[in-house]
Protein backbone atom coordinates (compact mmCIF):
# COMPACT_ATOMS: atom_id res chain seq x y z
CA UNK A 1 0.00 0.00 0.00
CA UNK A 2 2.77 2.47 0.66
CA UNK A 3 4.50 1.84 -2.83
CA UNK A 4 1.13 2.18 -4.39
CA UNK A 5 1.22 5.78 -2.51
CA UNK A 6 4.62 6.89 -3.40
CA UNK A 7 4.21 6.23 -6.83
CA UNK A 8 0.73 8.02 -7.13
CA UNK A 9 2.62 11.03 -5.62
CA UNK A 10 5.31 10.51 -8.08
CA UNK A 11 2.99 10.30 -10.93
CA UNK A 12 1.10 13.78 -9.89
CA UNK A 13 4.13 15.23 -9.30
CA UNK A 14 5.51 14.14 -12.60
CA UNK A 15 2.34 15.32 -14.37
CA UNK A 16 2.44 18.74 -12.22
CA UNK A 17 5.53 19.63 -13.54
CA UNK A 18 4.58 18.95 -17.42
CA UNK A 19 1.30 20.82 -16.98
CA UNK A 20 3.46 23.61 -15.72
CA UNK A 21 5.44 23.88 -18.86
CA UNK A 22 4.45 25.72 -22.25
CA UNK A 23 5.86 26.21 -25.32
CA UNK A 24 7.17 29.87 -26.44
CA UNK A 25 9.02 31.40 -29.87
CA UNK A 26 10.64 34.66 -30.16
CA UNK A 27 10.44 35.84 -33.38
CA UNK A 28 12.57 37.74 -36.13
CA UNK A 29 11.90 41.00 -35.42
CA UNK A 30 13.12 41.02 -31.73
CA UNK A 31 15.75 38.34 -32.41
CA UNK A 32 17.24 40.64 -34.31
CA UNK A 33 18.28 43.51 -31.49
CA UNK A 34 19.71 41.85 -28.73
CA UNK A 35 18.52 44.46 -26.00
CA UNK A 36 14.79 43.78 -27.09
CA UNK A 37 16.00 39.82 -26.95
CA UNK A 38 17.01 40.49 -23.42
CA UNK A 39 14.12 42.36 -21.97
CA UNK A 40 12.29 39.48 -22.93
CA UNK A 41 14.27 37.14 -20.78
CA UNK A 42 14.40 39.43 -18.18
CA UNK A 43 10.06 39.71 -18.24
CA UNK A 44 10.28 35.99 -18.61
CA UNK A 45 12.52 35.79 -15.50
CA UNK A 46 10.26 38.66 -13.18
CA UNK A 47 6.49 37.35 -14.65
CA UNK A 48 7.27 33.86 -12.49
CA UNK A 49 8.77 31.42 -15.59
CA UNK A 50 11.97 30.03 -15.96
CA UNK A 51 13.43 29.10 -19.18
CA UNK A 52 14.09 25.00 -19.26
CA UNK A 53 15.93 25.57 -22.56
CA UNK A 54 16.06 27.47 -25.46
CA UNK A 55 17.92 27.38 -29.32
CA UNK A 56 18.43 29.88 -31.30
CA UNK A 57 16.68 28.55 -35.11
CA UNK A 58 16.62 29.14 -38.66
CA UNK A 59 12.64 28.07 -39.44
CA UNK A 60 12.17 26.24 -42.18
CA UNK A 61 8.98 26.88 -44.02
CA UNK A 62 7.64 23.38 -43.43
CA UNK A 63 8.49 23.93 -39.33
CA UNK A 64 6.26 27.16 -39.86
CA UNK A 65 3.33 25.77 -41.12
CA UNK A 66 3.34 22.79 -38.89
CA UNK A 67 3.63 25.37 -36.20
CA UNK A 68 0.85 27.87 -37.62
CA UNK A 69 -0.97 25.30 -39.34
CA UNK A 70 -4.55 26.86 -37.12
CA UNK A 71 -4.24 29.47 -39.28
CA UNK A 72 -3.70 27.71 -42.75
CA UNK A 73 -7.34 29.30 -44.25
CA UNK A 74 -7.05 33.10 -42.56
CA UNK A 75 -5.69 35.71 -44.72
CA UNK A 76 -2.91 36.78 -42.97
CA UNK A 77 -1.11 32.48 -42.88
CA UNK A 78 1.08 33.10 -45.97
CA UNK A 79 2.39 36.76 -44.29
CA UNK A 80 3.17 34.94 -40.71
CA UNK A 81 4.86 32.18 -42.47
CA UNK A 82 6.83 34.40 -44.63
CA UNK A 83 7.90 36.83 -41.49
CA UNK A 84 8.82 34.03 -39.39
CA UNK A 85 10.93 32.56 -41.62
CA UNK A 86 12.73 35.86 -42.69
CA UNK A 87 14.95 35.27 -39.61
CA UNK A 88 16.35 33.02 -36.53
CA UNK A 89 14.11 32.58 -34.04
CA UNK A 90 14.51 31.74 -30.27
CA UNK A 91 12.51 28.27 -29.38
CA UNK A 92 12.03 27.99 -25.89
CA UNK A 93 10.69 25.61 -23.58
CA UNK A 94 9.23 27.92 -20.45
CA UNK A 95 8.65 26.31 -16.85
CA UNK A 96 6.46 28.24 -14.15
CA UNK A 97 7.54 28.90 -10.75
CA UNK A 98 3.92 28.87 -9.06
CA UNK A 99 1.30 29.20 -11.71
CA UNK A 100 -0.31 27.65 -14.86
CA UNK A 101 2.87 28.09 -17.28
CA UNK A 102 0.71 28.58 -20.26
CA UNK A 103 -1.71 31.22 -19.02
CA UNK A 104 1.53 33.07 -16.97
CA UNK A 105 3.29 33.04 -20.88
CA UNK A 106 0.04 34.51 -22.70
CA UNK A 107 -0.47 37.40 -19.93
CA UNK A 108 3.05 38.20 -20.29
CA UNK A 109 3.08 38.25 -24.03
CA UNK A 110 -0.28 40.14 -24.23
CA UNK A 111 -3.13 39.83 -27.07
CA UNK A 112 -1.72 39.59 -30.54
CA UNK A 113 -3.52 42.00 -32.40
CA UNK A 114 -1.86 45.15 -31.83
CA UNK A 115 -4.61 47.95 -30.80
CA UNK A 116 -6.00 45.18 -28.29
CA UNK A 117 -2.52 45.33 -26.48
CA UNK A 118 -2.76 48.93 -26.04
CA UNK A 119 -5.77 48.89 -23.84
CA UNK A 120 -4.80 49.94 -20.30
CA UNK A 121 -5.06 46.90 -19.15
CA UNK A 122 -2.67 45.88 -21.26
CA UNK A 123 -0.07 48.42 -21.60
CA UNK A 124 2.59 46.62 -19.52
CA UNK A 125 2.53 43.35 -21.83
CA UNK A 126 5.44 42.47 -24.07
CA UNK A 127 3.86 42.98 -27.30
CA UNK A 128 2.27 46.11 -26.33
CA UNK A 129 5.98 47.54 -24.91
CA UNK A 130 7.83 45.89 -28.45
CA UNK A 131 5.30 44.81 -31.37
CA UNK A 132 5.40 46.32 -34.79
CA UNK A 133 1.97 45.19 -36.07
CA UNK A 134 -0.46 41.97 -35.70
CA UNK A 135 1.72 39.32 -37.33
CA UNK A 136 5.11 41.28 -36.83
CA UNK A 137 4.12 40.69 -32.57
CA UNK A 138 7.37 40.00 -31.12
CA UNK A 139 6.40 36.35 -29.36
CA UNK A 140 4.42 33.17 -29.98
CA UNK A 141 3.09 31.26 -26.99
CA UNK A 142 1.14 27.68 -27.57
CA UNK A 143 -2.45 28.47 -26.14
CA UNK A 144 -3.21 25.07 -24.28
CA UNK A 145 -1.82 22.14 -22.88
CA UNK A 146 -2.18 20.06 -26.44
CA UNK A 147 -0.32 22.48 -28.31
CA UNK A 148 2.29 23.03 -25.56
CA UNK A 149 3.01 19.37 -26.33
CA UNK A 150 3.03 19.70 -30.18
CA UNK A 151 4.82 22.91 -30.43
CA UNK A 152 7.68 22.31 -27.51
CA UNK A 153 8.46 18.12 -29.42
CA UNK A 154 8.66 20.05 -32.63
CA UNK A 155 11.54 22.00 -31.89
CA UNK A 156 13.33 19.18 -29.00
CA UNK A 157 15.61 18.70 -27.90
CA UNK A 158 16.28 22.31 -25.77
CA UNK A 159 19.66 22.93 -24.83
CA UNK A 160 20.48 24.63 -21.09
CA UNK A 161 20.12 28.29 -21.75
CA UNK A 162 22.91 29.90 -22.62
CA UNK A 163 22.39 33.59 -23.27
CA UNK A 164 25.42 34.51 -25.32
CA UNK A 165 25.15 31.56 -27.39
CA UNK A 166 21.32 32.70 -27.89
CA UNK A 167 22.34 35.87 -28.31
CA UNK A 168 25.40 35.13 -31.16
CA UNK A 169 24.72 35.58 -34.36
CA UNK A 170 25.12 32.03 -35.23
CA UNK A 171 22.17 29.86 -35.82
CA UNK A 172 21.76 26.17 -35.04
Amino acid sequence: PMNAIVTRVASFMYFRRMVSMTFAMIKPEAVAFPHVAMAIFRRISSGGLEVVGAKRIQLSANDAKELYGIHRDKFFYERLIRHVTSGPVIVMQLRSKNDDAIECWRRLMGPSKLLKSLKESERTSLRAQFAISDTRNLVHGADSTQRAVVEMRLFAPYPPLHLNNILAHSVQ
